[in-house]
């Protein structure tokens, strides 16, 4: 399913920002621009999951993998969907 809205992260945004992002939007990736808004890469669920995992090992505060696992349960929730057109008729 693809969204009417594009979500995208730039370098230098804070991870709590891309967490919050996937979350709020229900996405498992996130496209990362530049300044003259050209993909340089995409950062994903996992990359959020492994950087929890390195900042608990660092013992640093950034996100933590509470905030992974409630954002891969926002994720996994069902979407409301419109019934197919011509549906009941």
């Amino acid at each position: 399913m693809m969204s009417p809205e594009v979500h995208t992260y730039r370098p230098g945004d804070s991870i709590e920002d891309v967490e919050a992002t996937l979350r709020r939007a229900r996405i498992r990736r996130l496209p990362v621009v530049d300044e003259a808004k050209q993909l340089v890469g995409i950062v994903s669920l996992s990359d959020l999951a492994r950087a929890a995992a390195h900042c608990r090992q660092q013992k640093k505060p950034a996100v933590g993998e509470a905030a992974v696992a409630e954002t891969l349960a926002a994720i996994c929730q069902p979407r409301e969907t419109a019934p197919p057109e011509g549906a009941g008729d």
